[in-house]
């Protein structure tokens, strides 16, 4: 039997994963770190990602092949205060459950990454998010365990998210505040998210050491609120853009779209890059 460690699996998009997991016949291990939630035919662990000899107890017991790492530090406006929180669950973190998963011959590593990644320098939660995937590619060239990302922007009604914030917005006072009619942003449903990690657990020769991005086209938060306020009501107000947000999001920067390539598996697009292509064609120019 297969056992898969979804880190961060009782959290919203972790628990999803799980739930549509469970049809595989997998052992699956969700684990927590504050607030502990049971899956349905899951067993739920303690684990603070950032101690690294918990994390080296929990693959020990467990052996894990396959882990899903979803577990993170997420809100972008507490990171760029609380950054040492950042550090230790985004970097740190990482390089512990990375480092296990070699040291115990784990066959797949899969980490939820941000499409804040491809423009590194707004905010520190992009910083992290960049570096984790740089790390991945480096760790995957060190042995038999593989690893990918998969790289996503904000998903739907997940907490300190567009939708998930209005509609605090609306409850408390009816209005909503928006930053720019302007703005645009990647929208992603929980399924094709799951859909995504099981592609990637399904064709691993596909995605081994690789970033991958599930393919949606933007929406701008004009037509966003417009639906809405016509389904749910409220009124809304501009405010001022705050100086972690970007205008526009990009799923792939300028310097990576020429290491990508669009590749459509299990029924769903998706944009595959990798970072030792980009190296090498750095080191012959």
């Amino acid at each position: 039997m297969t056992t898969i460690l979804i880190t961060g699996g009782t959290g919203y998009i972790g628990s999803f994963i799980a739930k549509n997991l469970t049809s595989t016949k997998s052992k699956i291990i969700c684990t927590y770190n504050e607030r502990r939630i049971t899956v349905k035919g899951t067993k739920t662990e303690h684990l603070n990602i950032a101690h690294r000899d918990e994390v080296f107890k929990l693959f020990k017991k467990h052996k894990p092949d396959i882990v899903i790492h979803c577990a993170a530090y997420k809100n972008i406006q507490l990171a760029e205060f609380n950054f040492d929180h950042s550090i230790n669950a985004n970097i740190i973190g990482v390089k512990n459950i990375a480092e296990a998963a070699i040291l115990h011959q784990c066959k797949h590593v899969i980490a939820m990454s941000s499409i804040k990644a491809s423009q590194p320098g707004i905010n520190i939660y992009a910083l992290t998010k960049c570096l984790m995937e740089r790390l991945f590619y480096q760790y995957d060239s060190k042995g038999t365990t593989a690893f990918t990302t998969v790289r996503v922007g904000s998903v739907l009604w997940a907490p300190d998210t567009v939708l998930s914030n209005w509609t605090e917005m609306r409850r408390s006072n009816g209005i909503i505040k928006v930053t720019g009619f302007h703005m645009s942003r990647f929208l992603y449903c929980n399924s094709e998210i799951a859909l995504a990690i099981k592609n990637v657990i399904a064709n691993p020769a596909i995605f081994k050491g690789k970033t991958i991005i599930p393919i949606v086209k933007p929406i701008r938060l004009k037509d966003l609120l417009s639906v809405f306020i016509e389904k749910y009501g409220g009124k809304f107000e501009i405010t001022i853009q705050g100086e972690t947000e970007s205008t526009e999001e990009f799923i792939l920067s300028d310097s990576e779209l020429p290491f990508a390539t669009k590749k459509c598996v299990g029924g769903q697009w998706y944009y595959i890059k990798g970072f030792n292509s980009a190296l090498k064609h750095v080191k012959e120019s």
